[in-house]
């Protein structure tokens, strides 16, 4: 019988685990499509600002696994098409060296940024601008514009009004978020009396806007062409100038800031395609935002929500339904006082709702009796007629948050 050489299995071995080996086993695709689900960059919004260094997560990460994840992630265009460009080095530097080390922190950024727009090939990419004025990053950014797909911009105006070379080179842009770093109503913006900023007027794929910018109204874009818009109103007029621009939109949301303004006659802005409006008035904001709902017309409105402080809002909902002929589906009333008889009114006109959400209310027991008393004449949908839903003060945790029929219905504290 011949004697096995050990040698053998040292070379058996090593295929064997390669063979078993996850890390090999999978395909190309498939781990590309897992390394992209590491990507967290642009999860920050509304949050926090990211590190423009990137050291700390994906895809740096994915290149020091092991040498097949460093080949994959380098060669893999779409992982590298985020890219945050943080304009400001660390705040609190009062070093003698402190010219020197903001020289060396936008150096950085630069190779960084250049590496990464290398890195992504020709692909589209999804670009974050935060901090302070670093012109030679904004013009290397700037450079690619014609591959930006999403563009968030969380910076002073002088950064917005450095963009004004993309103008007709936003072939791709699909989505724009603007926000002013030191917004303040009372703040002025050399020459924004007279100047129009027009460096988005020319994007043909643009269907998603987010504007908090001021004054907002001078930046122009392709109105029509919105499906979504978002962004802070203070008067009355302005925001009505521009929803009636807004004849392709489908969802609106709306952050009333401060006084409405002089409540004279103006025309109303009738919205043909909206499907989804929210409105809230800021924490330390009261009243509500009746007067703008005088003012609209959506036909196509499904889904409404409201967030504010004031109980008087409900007959001016009522109004807008009754007005505009729509078949709600589904309303939250958020911040709410008091739930009496003007919810009732609402309701009313909602036979198709099936989705209710009352939260941070009050309920008398007056409006409790009425509602579960008469669902037919209410919200046949929402409350079945074999059927008695509980609503309850408080939602109890763990407790179901429907029941047959329903979709959603609550109504509570927080």
């Amino acid at each position: 019988m011949a004697t096995p050489n050990p040698g053998s299995n040292l070379e058996v071995t090593p295929r064997v685990t390669r063979l078993v080996d996850p890390e090999t086993r999978l395909p190309l695709e498939l781990l590309v499509e897992i390394f992209r689900w590491c990507d967290t960059s642009l999860d920050y919004r509304g949050l926090r600002l990211p590190d423009g260094l990137y050291t700390g997560r994906a895809p740096w990460l994915l290149t020091h696994v092991c040498r097949r994840w460093c080949s994959v992630t380098i060669s893999s265009p779409q992982l590298w098409r985020k890219i945050t460009v943080n304009l400001s080095a660390d705040e609190g530097n009062e070093d003698e060296d402190e010219d020197s080390d903001e020289d060396e922190y936008t150096e950085g950024i630069y190779e960084l940024t250049k590496l990464f727009l290398e890195r992504s090939a020709q692909s589209r990419i999804a670009v974050i601008i935060t901090g302070g004025k670093a012109q030679p990053v904004l013009d290397l950014i700037i450079g690619a514009s014609e591959r930006w797909d999403d563009l968030s911009v969380y910076a002073e105006s002088e950064v917005i009004r450095a963009l004004v070379p993309i103008i007709e080179r936003l072939p791709k842009l699909s989505r724009l978020e603007l926000v002013r770093s030191e917004y303040h109503r009372e703040t002025e913006i050399p020459g924004s009396d007279t100047e129009e900023l027009d460096m988005f007027s020319v994007a043909p794929c643009l269907r998603d806007v987010t504007l908090r910018y001021d004054p907002l109204f001078s930046m122009l874009v392709p109105w029509s062409q919105l499906t979504q818009f978002t962004t802070s109103y203070a008067g009355l007029r302005p925001i009505l100038d521009t929803l009636r621009k807004l004849v392709s939109l489908e969802t609106l949301t709306l952050d009333r800031q401060g006084d409405e303004g002089n409540m004279e006659q103006l025309p109303s802005a009738l919205l043909p395609c909206l499907r989804e409006l929210t409105i809230t008035t800021g924490p330390d904001e009261e009243g509500n935002p009746s007067f703008l709902l005088d003012h609209l017309s959506l036909p196509t409105l499904r889904r409404l929500t409201i967030e504010c402080e004031d109980s008087t809002v409900c007959p001016h909902t009522a109004a807008l339904i009754s007005r505009s002929g729509c078949h709600l589906r589904s309303f939250k009333l958020d911040h709410y006082d008091t739930l009496d008889t003007p919810l009732l009114g609402v309701l009313a006109l909602t036979p198709d709702l099936t989705e209710l959400d009352l939260c941070g209310t009050e309920a008398t027991d007056a409006f409790l009796t009425r509602l579960t008393r008469a669902p037919r004449a209410l919200a046949p949908e929402i409350i079945p007629p074999p059927r008695v839903v509980p609503i309850s003060r408080e939602v109890q945790p763990g407790a179901p948050r429907s029941a047959p029929g329903v979709t959603h219905l609550r109504s509570g504290h927080r």
